[in-house]
């Protein structure tokens, strides 16, 4: 009875928490391998297993769209990936919803709706958004049948190579910037901020404050280079909100990513995703299926190594 009472709990909260998500947002559905030959862009797919990096059995699909150079300037990277279900591990969902399949986005709509120059006017972080959750589903096409992910992450990127007199912004991947790694960066932000909550979670299962001093400083930073079969590629961590007191906070996105210049992101983690939240239903969701099986000491481990998973890099 009691097993039977938690399992009706845990559908009971996903439901709502599924409905909260669909009233939040105004949902669009994007076809990741439909058919049109004016689009020039490189288009990459890895499967990610997280049981190296969470001691947890799932897999995270990423696929890539770099688009080439816009008038001799810069790159345009947009990364999908497709999270899976906490409690079943699946990643897509067939549509049943014919309006839905008459009504999806191809990814050169989907390029120019999110590149759009927009300049916003309040004083919100998030007026300028580089990352979407659960706002653009991803579809494949199999056979004759359509399935979704409900848990996708999509997330835009621009590719420069600045000297580091000029500024690189949230969202920019800059190839020339310092290297910096995690353990330094941290070192500094004690010594220059005493009094500042750490941009880092570094208890898994606690929610901790919300890191809204500097964000304006939000970016993505250039720990490494690493060296793969297909050529140089470049590990970056990510700087965000660190909010998660209601719902996932996926302002740093694919948090610790490996970046290859003609081939995308090849690897990455997702801390926001497999955290041990409290409240909310999380730990009734805990007892069903873990989000991760590592220790504290092991979770901050993987931030300060800035461990990540990766496709095969002796394959690229």
């Amino acid at each position: 009875m009691k097993n039977l009472l938690t399992k009706f709990c845990i559908l009971f909260l996903l439901l709502i928490m599924q409905s909260i998500r669909a009233e939040a947002v105004d949902r669009k559905y994007v076809l990741l391998n439909g058919k049109n030959d004016t689009v020039a862009y490189n288009k990459s797919h890895f499967l990610l297993n997280t049981k190296n990096l969470y001691k947890v059995d799932y897999n995270v699909e990423i696929f890539n769209f770099q688009f080439p150079e816009n008038e001799g300037r810069n790159k345009n990277l947009i990364l999908f990936s497709v999270l899976p279900d906490v409690i079943t591990g699946q990643g897509w969902v067939e549509i049943k919803d014919q309006n839905i399949i008459g009504n999806l986005l191809d990814i050169e709509t989907l390029k120019e709706e999110i590149f759009a120059p927009g300049f916003g006017l309040g004083d919100s972080e998030y007026v300028n958004s580089q990352k979407f959750f659960d706002e653009f589903l991803a579809v494949k096409k199999s056979g004759e049948k359509y399935f979704y992910a409900p848990n996708t992450l999509l997330e835009k990127f621009t590719i420069v190579s600045f000297e580091n007199t000029f500024p690189s912004v949230y969202g920019y991947l800059n190839l020339k910037q310092p290297r910096i790694a995690l353990k330094e960066y941290l070192e500094l932000f004690k010594k220059s901020f005493p009094n500042e909550l750490s941009p880092f979670e570094f208890d898994k299962s606690v929610v901790g404050g919300s890191y809204r001093f500097g964000w304006r400083l939000w970016k993505e930073y250039l720990s490494k280079e690493v060296k793969t079969s297909a050529g140089t590629a470049y590990q970056f961590w990510t700087i965000g909100s660190s909010n998660g007191a209601d719902y996932y906070d996926w302002t740093k996105g694919v948090n610790r990513f490996l970046y290859h210049p003609t081939i995308g992101i090849i690897g990455g983690s997702y801390d926001f995703y497999f955290m041990d939240y409290v409240g909310n239903g999380y730990e009734l969701i805990r007892q069903q299926k873990p989000l991760n099986n590592l220790t504290d000491a092991e979770w901050n481990q993987n931030i300060l190594d800035e461990n990540i998973m990766t496709a095969d890099l002796s394959k690229l």
